[in-house]
């Protein structure tokens, strides 16, 4: 008998539920009537009892509903946890876009108006917001330090990804390095380096006050010693033997690639001017020399 009445209730599931349900209704029913016994006359006592048959019948309703229909509520589990892994499968670049504008906001790497540098990319922040970052892009990587007139919107997730680099003391001064590679054969390349340093200082001067406080103000705001204001010029050489002069000067980021080219040209004249001097000497030297076996075979 308790075989067919669980294969009846595990066949007709429905059907059993709404018999479960009047049973245990009925039952609670009988229950507090019976609590309306004048023994228990008190209205505390009343409400006490009633409360927890209330309790213990709601109780029984729930695990008898569980019982019942458990496979359905598995597959049913099952379902809303391969729809919950689809959706964070197909919304994982937003999560994480939104978790990296929650982490721009606690950390505030940056602030509109910075120049910063996220991963490959270098820009002007303009605007920001939790799923991206919009910057005017600034060329760097070339030395020029100008707009290039893109506009790049960038995931939040690239701050959980890469480090951000606030570049925003160089929007007015920076460090500036080149270097210049020629054959050492020419002239004593530390004549070349106080003749440059000597250009360089000039094309400086002009902007050395200024750049002087400047490059205190940076180093009393980071705590650390940067180049500056005054210029360098390091001489090394390559495996080739050619000399290299390399340059470094703190100046106003609009006037890197003029200085630079002014410098160049400098040096280049320097240079042709001392190998055209050479060659003329060389030409010289050859016109007043004789070959003595020639001399010999005219007597």
């Amino acid at each position: 008998m308790p075989e067919e009445v669980m294969l009846f209730f595990s066949s007709y599931k429905l059907i059993a539920t709404v018999i479960v349900i009047v049973v245990i209704v009925v039952i609670r029913w009988l229950i507090l009537s019976l609590f309306r016994h004048p023994r228990f006359s008190t209205r505390e006592n009343r409400r006490l009892y009633a409360n927890v048959v209330r309790n213990i019948s709601n109780i029984l309703i729930l695990f008898s509903l569980a019982s019942l229909w458990s496979a359905e509520i598995h597959q049913f589990a099952l379902s809303i946890a391969a729809f919950a892994v689809a959706l964070v499968l197909s919304m994982r670049e937003y999560i994480q876009s939104l978790s990296g504008g929650v982490y721009r906001i606690v950390t505030s790497p940056f602030v509109i108006g910075d120049w910063v540098q996220i991963g490959s990319y270098t820009g002007e922040v303009t605007s920001t917001d939790l799923l991206s970052t919009t910057l005017f892009e600034v060329d760097v990587s070339h030395g020029h330090y100008g707009y290039t007139g893109k506009t790049l919107v960038l995931p939040n997730n690239l701050f959980l990804t890469n480090g951000v680099k606030n570049l925003n003391f160089m929007r007015r001064f920076l460090v500036h390095s080149f270097s210049i590679t020629r054959k050492g054969h020419v002239m004593n390349p530390f004549e070349v380096k106080a003749y440059i340093l000597e250009r360089v200082q000039e094309y400086c001067a002009h902007f050395y006050e200024i750049g002087r406080r400047y490059n205190a103000l940076i180093e009393k705001r980071l705590d650390i010693t940067i180049q500056g204001p005054e210029p360098m010029i390091r001489v090394s050489t390559t495996d080739l033997g050619h000399n290299v002069f390399t340059v470094s000067i703190f100046c106003p980021t609009e006037e890197v690639h003029d200085i630079e080219q002014k410098v160049t040209e400098d040096f280049l004249r320097l240079w042709y001017e001392r190998l055209d001097a050479q060659m003329a000497f060389g030409r010289t030297h050859t016109e007043h020399w004789t070959d003595p076996n020639q001399e010999d075979t005219r007597d």
